[in-house]
């Protein structure tokens, strides 16, 4: 059996906050959803995926922007152990990481996961930035076919 799932739009924030000391930064963040692809219950490996979040910040060049990204445990509560769900209520768990190896959690910075802090100068008006997001569904979950999905809240911190 083959079962569709999908983490959908991982729900981006848009933020503004003042530079210390210097003009205003206004910055937002992006993602597209992460898609998954066909899960088979039977196949003996966990089914990868990467998609993408984006960091784009504008204001005065020069302006050093210092921030965090944080993504939320989405419907599971727990950004540990996260889980979409069919429209029935079936549960598929997965979870994202910070590095190809899969091995980070990202998360909230709670219960041993980790946020992604980066910096970067303003160079002209603006700068944007890419950061990967590692997905994995695990092998041999017991789960009836259909579409499965979950939401997430991206934040910065900046």
């Amino acid at each position: 059996m083959i079962r569709h799932m999908a983490v959908r739009g991982l729900v981006a924030s848009l933020l503004a906050a003042a530079a210390s000391g210097a003009a205003a930064v206004s910055c937002s963040v992006e993602s597209a959803g992460l898609s998954f692809g066909s899960y088979n219950p039977f196949r003996g490996a966990p089914n990868d995926s990467v998609g993408t979040i984006s960091m784009t910040c504008s204001g005065t060049a020069g302006n050093e922007v210092v921030y965090v990204v944080r993504i939320g445990p989405g419907s599971s509560g727990s950004p540990t152990s996260r889980t979409m769900r069919s429209p029935s209520g079936w549960p598929l768990g997965y979870n994202l990481y910070t590095d190809p190896a899969r091995s980070l959690v990202w998360g909230d910075g709670t219960g041993g996961t980790r946020v992604l802090t980066d910096a970067f100068t303003l160079r002209g008006m603006g700068a944007s930035r890419r950061y990967p997001v590692f997905g994995r569904t695990f092998e041999r979950q017991n789960v009836a076919p259909g579409i499965y999905t979950d939401s997430l809240v991206v934040s910065v911190e900046f």
